[in-house]
Parts: structure tokens; sequence; C-alpha cells
């Protein structure tokens, strides 16, 4: 007698376990990943302010007694709470301000920092200069974020 037939009902089982077991092996690894990308840290910097110092047109000088200020806002664009504990801000590769904060600065979600820098006692700054700003985050971590220079 011959035999007539499909694939047995185990092996029709069989592959039907696997396919729901890769599937949530799947899921579960855009879920985990998802996560992870939404909790990380997202900051956005305004550009840069120049105040003090010597006005020349649209360049200011900062030397001798003439301190400028470099202020700037950082915003939380992210959906984490961010804290930050350092701000260094970079011309090329010379360091501009090295600014150390006492008391941790924590920006909620959508919320912003607005922080006036030391004194700069030294340097020009045309309006449109790029400059880097790294954000040193609290308990590890750290942000480069790009800005320009504006003369108010």
């Amino acid at each position: 007698m011959k035999r007539k037939g499909g694939i047995p009902p185990i092996v029709t089982v069989l592959v039907t376990i696997a396919a729901i077991v890769g599937s949530a092996i799947v899921a579960y690894y855009l879920y985990a990943t998802t996560q992870s990308a939404s909790r990380a840290p997202s900051l956005e910097i305004s550009p840069l302010y120049v105040t003090g110092g010597t006005q020349s047109g649209a360049s200011v000088t900062c030397s001798g007694g003439a301190t400028c200020r470099l202020t700037f806002s950082i915003r939380n664009i992210g959906s984490g709470s961010v804290t930050i504990a350092r701000v260094y801000i970079y011309r090329g590769d010379t360091l501009v301000v090295n600014a150390t904060f006492f008391t941790l600065v924590t920006i909620p979600p959508g919320g912003s920092y607005t922080h006036p820098s030391p004194g700069v006692s030294s340097g020009t700054f045309s309006e449109g200069d790029p400059l880097s700003v790294e954000v040193y985050l609290s308990p590890s971590g750290s942000l480069i974020l790009s800005t320009r220079v504006t003369i108010p």
C-alpha cells in the first residue's frame, strides 16, 4: 500500500513553536533597544553670547581688564532628566572655558538651563565663530555639542 500524505503533524507543531520563539526574541530585542535609545540623554545648545570685552564691529576682544562673559543655554530634548557636572568650551583644540558646577545641575525633560560662564580674560571672538561644548553628565558620560558665537 502506497502512503500518501503530507508533513507529519509533529513537524508542523515544531515549526510553529520555532516561529513563535523566534518572533518573541525579535520583539524583545526591538523593545530593549528602543527603551535604551529613548532614555539616552539628548541635549541642544543655544548660540553662545559674548558680552563685555572691547567690541569692534562683529568681534569682541577679551584682554587685560576687559573680561568677557560667555552665556549659553542647554535644553533637554530627551525623555529623561539629565544631570550636568561640568562644561568645557573649546575653540578648535583650545580650551576657552572650564565650568565645573559645585552644585550639580539637573534639567528635566523639556527644561533648560542658562549658564553665564566665568570671565574669559584673553581671546577674540567673532560673530559666527564655531565652538564645541563638551558636557559631562553625572554619574558618567559626556556629550559634545556644537554652537556658534553671537555678539548681541
